[in-house]
């Protein structure tokens, strides 16, 4: 996550999925920085398909909410 010129790296995440909405997923990480809750950051996301191959996913302008 990036916010500024801050950047968090995380590797452990939880994965919650809204029974609303089964195409959506919301996650939930950890001990992170103290950003105020609902401002943007971008988001990129490291995924491996089934090969190995590594693909990087990056969601601009995200609203992250704070959960203290």
């Amino acid at each position: 996550m990036l916010q500024d010129s801050q950047i968090w790296n995380v590797d452990a995440i939880e994965e919650t999925v809204r029974e609303s909405n089964g195409s959506s997923r919301d996650f939930l990480v950890h001990d992170g920085p103290n950003w105020e809750s609902m401002t943007p950051a971008d988001v990129v996301i490291k995924l491996r398909d089934d090969k190995g191959a590594i693909h990087l996913l990056a969601v601009r302008h995200q609203r992250i909410a704070a959960v203290e």
